[in-house]
C-alpha cells in the first residue's frame, strides 16, 4: 500500500503486475485452514 493507499483500480493493476494470477492464486488459498 506504499504507492497506491487503497484497492482501487491502480492498486490491483500493479498487484496483477508484480504476482500474474493472483486473485486465482487468492481463492485457492481460501480452501485451506492452518487449524
Amino acid at each position: 500500500h506504499l504507492r497506491h493507499p487503497n484497492h482501487g483500480p491502480q492498486f490491483h493493476a500493479l498487484l496483477e503486475s508484480l504476482c500474474p494470477g493472483h486473485l486465482a492464486k487468492q481463492r485457492a488459498l481460501r480452501g485451506y485452514r492452518l487449524y
